[in-house]
C-alpha cells in the first residue's frame, strides 16, 4: 500500500511510513528484499518439490525435512512446510481399498483335472468362474462356463446377488441352461 501511494507522487515516503506505523528503514529493507531473487530459497524449494515427487506425492514436511537434514542441509519442518505452500505442493496419503468380508470361507473344490487342460473331445471338461465387478457404486456378479476343448463360452449369467453357499454360484445353473 505504501509503495503504491509513494509511486503516485502525492505523498512523500516519510509521511506514508509514519501514517502506517512503519519505520522508513524497515520499508526500504522490505523493498530491497522483495526485488532481489533469493537463489538459496529457490534451490531449496526445488529440492523440496523433487523429494515430494520422488515419494509419489506422499511425503509431508516432516519427512522431507528429515531427508534434507540427512543431506546436511539446515532446515526445519516449518520452513519446509512454507516452501511446500509456496510451491503449491501438499502431501496426499493413499487410502487402502476396503474389502467387505462376508465372514464365510471360500469353497475350494477338489482337483479333478490334475492340471490336464487339454481334453480330447468337446463337452468332456467344462470349467467356470464367478467374477465380481464394481460398476458405479454397485457390485455385479458374472458367472461364466467354458468348454476347455473348444475354448468357447458355453453359458454365462449376470446377477446382482452373489450366492456364497454353492461352489460356482447360484447363477451357474442358469449358465448351464443356456448351453
Amino acid at each position: 500500500m505504501i509503495e503504491e501511494l509513494r509511486e503516485s507522487g502525492f505523498y512523500p515516503t516519510n509521511q506514508l511510513c509514519s501514517a502506517f506505523g512503519v519505520s522508513r528503514s524497515a520499508f526500504y529493507d522490505w523493498v530491497h528484499r522483495r526485488s532481489k531473487p533469493n537463489t538459496e530459497r529457490d534451490a531449496l524449494r526445488e529440492k523440496v518439490v523433487q523429494l515430494h515427487t520422488e515419494s509419489r506425492e506422499s511425503a509431508g514436511a516432516r519427512m522431507i525435512s528429515q531427508c534434507l537434514k540427512a543431506q546436511q542441509l539446515k532446515v526445519g519442518r516449518y520452513l519446509v512446510g512454507r516452501l511446500m505452500a509456496e510451491a503449491n505442493v501438499a502431501s496426499r496419503q493413499r487410502r487402502r481399498h476396503q474389502y467387505r468380508s462376508r465372514g464365510v470361507e471360500a469353497f475350494v473344490a477338489k482337483n479333478l483335472l490334475e492340471r490336464n487342460f487339454q481334453p480330447t473331445a468337446v463337452n468332456q471338461v467344462w470349467c467356470g468362474d464367478v467374477t465380481s465387478l464394481m460398476v458405479g457404486k454397485r457390485w455385479y456378479h458374472l458367472a461364466v462356463v467354458i468348454d476347455l476343448f473348444a475354448r468357447r463360452v458355453v453359458g454365462w449369467a449376470f446377477s446382482l446377488i452373489k450366492a456364497a453357499n454353492t461352489p460356482v454360484s447360484a447363477s451357474s445353473p442358469s449358465c448351464l441352461n443356456m448351453a
